[in-house]
């Protein structure tokens, strides 16, 4: 376009010229040539001299302009080399076309980012045939940048099959980037187009950052350095307060150009690049026109070595913004709210002291670029702020915060939406208002349960809010009361005595009266209403109380009538204030303890300590006491005649709403009597005992009278041969006379066992010790074999070999009972079938059960939940005493155990039966 203009403006000249000599050429000549012979000849020569003169003219302008032309491509390419190697070393992909659209360079990541081969492509790729433009839609852009436009294409996705068909299915995220390279004249000479591949979603926001950062940061002023310090090329932005023509730096030094302060840094980093060849950063000031200016400068060696490239860049805003965020920083630092700003990521980038200590925690590093999700009882409350901050910039919040140490508390939170460099920042600041939270908690709960009814309502009465004692006098809810009148409450009488109360309440801003009401199901009651005007919200309200006298009257009934039951208890009871001094007692107290109510007043506790127990006992008492709030147990005290009495005392610690002791309050019954009952108990339990092992002494001996007639005889017919062969000789072989005395030896062996076996069941034991099931049950068979046998009774038996630890000899005589009962029912049927008895054993968890169930037929309904009963029998009083299994009982829950019986039917070798069912549970003797 450029080039189509310069020619334009030499045809332009010479059109103008042509024109100019048609019109004047004859006047000038006239002018100077007087003659008119010699005009007219010279007249005859005019156009070949305006042919010659404008050739001449002509051929000038465009050498001219050639020659300029070459220069600049001379002095273009001259420098091209060193951004060649610059842009090799990109790492990114970049192609370069020329201003006929041909492509005549790309770098080393270009072939890898394409997967193409250098020479497919170079001088033959036009930018109108390349597919991937075409189908990206960039040939647009590319327009825009061939007039002198900078195009920062938005990232698209490119399918790698229009390249390379081996990359078939595969696409890439491009960014592209489009620069116009201009020469010194102005024209567009080419065209850098730059391809980052960001196809990795992660990345793809990093990158967009990056680009962002790039385009935010671009240089002001570019240097292309000799490393002794000339200028070979200069760009600037033509809107730059630095901008200076080319002319100005090209082939000079920088310490000559620039201005002393700038040239002197300009010099010592351009040594300290040549020397760490790494990038220089450095900052520096100008002043330019009245204002101060701020500025970066980015050194770097380029990759032949021999040049260096700086970058300036214009910071004062930056520097300004700093300036300013520093002195907005230090006000945050010395505010005494807690202040934070989290990033447009939710992440705090600031907190000021206030905050830490606020908080808990002990420096910012806990704290910065963290989320504030622990911040809040609410772990997403930031990101509810965030959303309310969006649709509002300004707001006020009131939340439950959460310190370091897990603790909550109240806070007020003012919170503000900014953008700076559009980038946005959340900034709050907040204050602890646990204190008013909790004192106005204390508001309501004192008016929520304060014994009385407190109600607030507008100067005409209407009401505005009522606590719960209003509720329940009217039998509404406080919606349903809140708005409607108090006139509404009033009888009709009373309503003109209202009018009379506004106007001294009015007049003397407070009054005090009695009135009645219409209360729930239309009961008329009269209330004492206290009552004042006060200012609130900028307006006058009503405050006023009001009580019920008529639940007044029964609440002084209801108290006279606690009073009655307190003096009446059976029990005494005695109160004291928090250091243990009497301020109560009842008349059965004095009664137990022979003190009067006006003797123990003010007086220690103490007063009715028995000599029993040491101070430790009474320490570790008021101990329990403390940590507990409580204690109760059997306790020895003393009666004002120095009697000491047997009491269960029950003590317990009265605290306020606040957790302060006020009283202790001890109830106590006098159990003395109970004890002297229980011994005597336990002298009948041991003389019925006694006789029931009597009463089973005499069966126990026909046992052994029984059992002792077998080896009794053999001892006899041992002893007959023994005496035969002493009185005939010869008659008794030795053998028979040895077996004889081994027979002899071993009835009485027998007899020794079986006595020892009687001997042990009436021994009483006091400790526990181990055994087998099988070996009780054998010794139980040994004492009633015999009886059982007398009377055809079988035994069939299912026992789990199980080792106990339990009392043996008291559960002998538990199962002696059951089988001796047993026996007496079935030797009492008259029947045809079998007598039998089943004794079973067996382990269930850490339960041992015993059941012996017998075929006599079962036990009568009717008596079957006395038969436990003390002196109970079914039996003739000559027979029976009725303690058997009365005994057994009181035996088998001594052993933390139980017994039961039922009537059950079951079905033996084909045979029905019916019988009793005797099962023992016994606990943890395993």
């Amino acid at each position: 376009m450029k080039e189509i203009s310069i020619k334009t403006k030499i045809a332009t000249i010479y059109l103008l010229f042509g024109v100019a000599w048609i019109l004047l050429s004859d006047e000038i000549l006239f002018y100077f040539i007087k003659d008119v012979e010699q005009l007219s000849k010279i007249q005859s020569f005019k156009g070949w001299t305006f042919i010659v003169v404008t050739s001449i003219l002509l051929y000038s302008l465009v050498k001219r302009y050639e020659d300029e032309k070459n220069r600049n491509e001379k002095k273009l390419y001259e420098s091209k080399e060193y951004y060649i190697s610059l842009l090799e070393q990109a790492p990114y992909a970049i192609e370069v076309y020329n201003k006929e659209g041909f492509q005549t360079y790309f770098n080393k990541e270009y072939t890898k980012f394409w997967d193409i081969k250098k020479s497919t492509t170079k001088n033959k790729l036009n930018i109108n045939n390349n597919k991937i433009f075409k189908q990206a839609g960039l040939l647009d852009f590319i327009n825009r940048s061939f007039n002198g436009e900078i195009i920062d294409i938005p990232v698209y996705s490119h399918s790698l099959d229009s390249i390379n068909t081996n990359l078939k299915n595969q696409e890439k995220l491009v960014k592209t980037q489009i620069y116009p390279i201009k020469n010194s004249m102005g024209e567009i000479q080419d065209i850098v187009i730059s391809h980052i591949d960001v196809s990795a979603e992660k990345n793809v926001k990093k990158f967009e950052n990056i680009l962002s950062l790039v385009f935010e940061t671009l240089p002001d002023i570019l240097f292309i350095i000799k490393k002794d310090g000339t200028i070979v090329d200069y760009r600037s932005k033509s809107n730059n307060d630095l901008y200076l023509q080319p002319d100005f730096f090209i082939n000079k030094k920088v310490q000559d150009v620039l201005p002393f302060n700038a040239a002197k840094l300009f010099e010592e980093y351009l040594a300290k690049t040549i020397e760490k060849k790494d990038i220089q950063i450095f900052d520096y000031e100008l002043e330019i026109g009245n204002e101060r200016k701020y500025y970066e400068s980015r050194m770097s060696l380029l990759g032949d070595d021999e040049h260096l490239m700086a970058l300036i860049r214009d910071i004062t805003e930056d520097v300004k913004s700093k300036e300013q965020l520093k002195f907005q920083s230090l006000l945050l630092e010395q505010s005494i709210a807690a202040t934070s700003v989290l990033d447009s990521d939710g992440k705090f980038c600031y907190v000021n002291e206030s905050y830490l200590k606020l908080w808990g925690y002990e420096n910012e590093n806990q704290i910065l670029g963290e989320s504030p999700a622990n911040h809040f009882y609410d772990s997403s409350m930031h990101k509810k702020i965030i959303n309310e901050l969006e649709k509002d910039k300004n707001n006020i919040f009131t939340l439950v915060a959460k310190k370091k140490d897990e603790s909550l508390f109240n806070i007020l939170m003012g919170a503000k939406l900014i953008n700076i460099k559009n980038k946005k920042f959340y900034i709050s600041s907040s204050i602890d208002i646990s204190e008013r939270v909790e004192i106005s908690k204390q508001y309501e709960t004192i008016f929520n349960n304060v014994r009385e009814g407190v109600f607030i309502s507008e100067i005409d009465g209407t009401i505005i809010n009522v606590n719960p004692y209003i509720e329940r006098l009217f039998d509404k809810t406080r919606l349903e009361l809140i708005n409607s009148n108090i006139k509404s409450f009033l009888t009709t009488k009373d309503l003109k005595k209202l009018k009379r109360i506004f106007h001294t309440l009015k007049s003397k801003k407070e009054a005090q009266f009695e009135i009645e009401l219409i209360g729930k199901e239309n009961n008329i009651f009269t209330v004492s209403i206290n009552s004042q005007i006060i200012n609130f919200e900028n307006k006058q309200i009503i405050y006023g109380t009001l009580r019920d006298l008529s639940q007044e009257n029964e609440n002084m009934l209801l108290l006279e009538r606690s009073r009655r039951i307190f003096q009446n208890l059976k029990e005494g009871v005695i109160i004291t204030d928090a250091n243990g001094y009497i301020t109560e007692s009842n008349k059965a107290f004095s009664d137990i303890t022979g003190y009067s109510y006006h003797d123990v007043l003010s007086k220690k506790i103490s007063i009715i300590k028995s000599d029993k127990y040491d101070e430790d006992f009474y320490n570790k008492l008021f101990l329990d006491l403390k940590q507990t709030g409580k204690w109760s147990g059997k306790i020895i005290n003393k009666r004002k005649n120095k009697e000491e009495f047997t009491s269960f005392l029950t003590l317990s610690a009265i605290k306020d709403n606040k957790g302060k002791l006020q009283n202790y309050i001890g109830i106590f019954t006098d159990i003395s009597d109970i004890l002297n009952y229980e011994k005597e108990l336990r002298k009948k339990d041991l003389m019925l005992s006694q006789q029931s092992k009597m009463a089973m002494m005499g069966e126990m001996i026909g046992n052994i009278a029984h059992q002792w007639k077998q080896p009794l005889s053999a001892i006899s017919m041992s002893n007959g041969i023994f005496m035969l062969s002493q009185e005939v000789e010869g008659v008794v072989t030795k053998d028979e006379l040895d077996n004889s005395i081994k027979n002899i030896s071993n009835s009485v062996e027998y007899m020794s066992h079986t006595i020892d076996d009687f001997r042990n069941f009436f021994k009483p034991e006091k400790n526990k010790k181990y055994f087998k099931t099988k070996k009780i049950f054998e010794k139980t068979y040994t004492l009633m074999e015999a009886q059982l046998k007398n009377n055809s009774i079988e035994i069939i038996k299912n026992i789990e070999d199980i080792e106990l630890n339990t009392f043996e000899n008291e559960l002998l005589q538990v199962l002696v009972n059951i089988l001796k009962n047993a026996r007496d029912a079935l030797e009492s049927q008259d029947t045809k079938n079998k007598k039998l008895i089943f004794v079973d054993i067996y382990k269930k968890e850490k339960n041992v059960f015993i059941q012996i169930k017998d075929s006599a037929g079962g036990i009568a309904e009717d008596i079957k939940d006395k038969i436990f009963d003390a002196y109970f029998t079914t039996k003739d009083e000559s027979f029976g005493t009725g303690i058997g299994l009365y005994m057994t009982k009181q035996i088998i829950e001594g052993m933390n155990g139980e017994i039961s019986v039922s009537n059950e039917e079951y079905t033996y070798k084909d045979i029905k039966y019916k019988g009793a069912l005797f099962t023992v549970r016994l606990e943890d003797c395993i």
